[in-house]
């Protein structure tokens, strides 16, 4: 793994200074340098505290950017690349909200020319969902339902076998269900 241009030049930044240091001020190295001889053990403590400081810090960064990589890989596989999502929540439950408040929002965002490809309604709700015909069922079923006029921006739906299918194939009985659903 190759250093960033700006970390290079702060570790030849941090090589010149020393150097200079211990040019200008001789008495300086080497009375630091006799230090280290002389107090081991703490020397050892000082250097064992940076490493753990140094573990710690790096660590809290990498689940920080592990967490919100499996956040944003949880949006994206649940709304595929949804860029904003408008709910109505209250104590961590979702709400539905009138369809005319999808509207109001196209509406406002076609007036202010707003770079958008496509907004659509979604209704989403967990539920338990059983299967009559195989006599299986789940409780936690994520459904979702949409408005077919609506969808068109967003491409059509992608089978298992490749296909393409759309939203207004759908009859009044029928449900589009992923693998995991399905099973």
């Amino acid at each position: 793994m190759a250093l960033p241009d700006w970390s290079a030049w702060a570790i030849l930044a941090g090589v010149i200074l020393a150097a200079i240091v211990v040019g200008l001020r001789p008495l300086l190295a080497r009375l630091a340098a006799r230090n280290i001889g002389r107090r081991k053990s703490r020397v050892l403590i000082v250097v064992a505290g940076l490493l753990v400081g140094t573990a710690i810090i790096s660590s809290s960064l990498v689940v920080g950017d592990t967490l919100s990589y499996i956040f944003l890989q949880d949006v994206y596989v649940r709304l595929d690349a949804v860029d904003e999502l408008v709910s109505n929540a209250f104590n961590g439950q979702l709400f539905s909200f009138a369809e005319s408040n999808a509207t109001q929002i196209a509406s406002d965002l076609a007036a202010v020319h707003s770079p958008v490809d496509g907004i659509a309604p979604a209704l989403l709700k967990v539920m338990p969902v059983r299967n009559v015909a195989g006599n299986k069922g789940n409780q936690q079923i994520t459904v979702m339902g949409l408005s077919a006029s609506s969808e068109g921006a967003f491409g059509p739906l992608t089978r298992l076998d490749g296909r393409t299918t759309d939203t207004n194939e759908l009859g009044l009985t029928d449900v589009f269900a992923n693998e995991r659903a399905a099973a």
